[in-house]
């Protein structure tokens, strides 16, 4: 999804983890935490980090793709991250958005209550319904949406089955959900 030539910026980027994985020309990561972005910048020392929330972005650059993974629901104001992000777009900008699917809200409880997953932020849980709203809200186009992981965790191999053949089957019940988008009609 993402050319090597690229621009990535990543929002809610941690420790960097996501950034060190891609083979992007320009890496650039926000994030509110401090210590988080003192980690990023040990581990990708060829990106920029800087410390502030997507809600009040202060960039000047113009991205060729922004990725929101795994942070959109922790968000103070999801629809206005949404809009702020156009202020470092271009007309062929990609929003690459991933978040937990809602039905899974208990499950992921349930295994935090008993110690096998680590406690997260509080978590708004918006539904694939609410993301396309506010993304239309903000003014972005959707041009993809798919829901993956059926099977989270490492099983013998069953999860590659699950997970590739029957979770395109099966997106209801998926854990992750990826929608892509791009700069629409502004509203």
């Amino acid at each position: 999804l993402i050319p090597a030539g690229a621009s990535v910026l990543e929002i809610g980027c941690g420790s960097g983890g996501l950034l060190a994985q891609l083979n992007a020309a320009r890496k650039v990561g926000v994030d509110l935490s401090v210590t988080q972005i003192a980690e990023a910048r040990t581990r990708v020392p060829s990106a920029e980090f800087h410390v502030q929330s997507g809600e009040a972005l202060q960039l000047t650059e113009r991205f060729d793709c922004i990725i929101i993974s795994d942070t959109l629901n922790l968000a103070a104001d999801v629809q206005r991250l949404l809009e702020q992000l156009h202020t470092v777009t271009h007309p062929d900008t990609r929003l690459l958005v991933n978040f937990h699917n809602s039905l899974w809200r208990p499950f992921l409880s349930l295994v935090t209550a008993l110690g096998l997953k680590d406690p997260q932020p509080q978590n708004s849980w918006l539904a694939s319904s609410d993301v396309f709203n506010l993304l239309h809200l903000a003014g972005w186009s959707p041009v993809c949406h798919q829901a993956r992981l059926l099977l989270p965790v490492r099983l013998y191999g069953v999860e590659t089955l699950l997970n590739r053949w029957l979770a395109p089957l099966l997106q209801w019940f998926c854990l992750t959900i990826f929608i892509s988008a791009r700069p629409g009609l502004s509203t």
